[in-house]
């Protein structure tokens, strides 16, 4: 079985960025790659179509900071990808996990389009389970809370062929059950909760 990884790909859509302060001094307090995050994703793609796996792992952080558009359009850069492998013959199962940028980031999730920084539309754990469901839970053997918004709610199980288990584990602390806080938000740690680890 031939499997491909890829992981913190802080994909941040080009719609919003703008040349303005706000976005000069998130740009460069971040060791992220906003404005090029996009080609170097693609490459990564393109050379994963060549290798022609069986399954493609792509862990967190998908996103810059859970931005519902940049979730949304690495999602198709994705989708194309599986494309071009069904068109080679290949059918490649993709599975994603969230990681701590990815949900409930309202503290950092910005669109800078308008000339300043603007809170944004995210995606929580529910919105992330709905967009992602091509991407390994529509084809989960076990799902640890599929209609869950608590910590771990996004982890599940595949077996993409006979003798392997695929154990795919969230551990983002973006709940106000796990993260400390009295609200859903993200923070910037890990945790694997009894339940989950059960």
């Amino acid at each position: 079985m031939k499997i491909a990884h890829i992981s913190d790909l802080h994909y941040f859509s080009k719609s919003l960025w703008s040349d303005c302060e706000d976005f000069t001094i998130a740009e460069n307090s971040d060791r992220k790659m906003f404005k090029d995050s996009g080609a170097i994703i693609d490459k990564a793609l393109a050379e994963i179509v060549v290798y022609q796996p069986d399954l493609v792992l792509v862990s967190g952080d998908l996103t810059k900071d859970g931005e519902l558009i940049c979730h949304t359009e690495v999602h198709d850069k994705i989708v194309a990808a599986r494309k071009e492998l069904a068109a080679a013959g290949k059918q490649t199962l993709f599975c994603v996990i969230n990681g701590n940028h990815d949900i409930n980031n309202d503290d950092n999730g910005r669109d800078f389009s308008s000339g300043a920084a603007e809170h944004t539309d995210l995606v929580d754990p529910l919105a992330f389970k709905d967009l992602w469901a091509d991407c390994g839970y529509d084809a989960a053997i076990a799902k640890f809370d599929e209609g869950g918004t608590r910590g771990g709610s996004l982890s599940y199980a595949v077996r993409p062929v006979k003798g392997i288990t695929l154990i795919v584990v969230d551990s983002g602390k973006y709940s106000s059950d796990q993260n400390g806080l009295d609200r859903d938000e993200h923070v910037t740690s890990g945790v694997v909760g009894e339940k989950l680890l059960a």
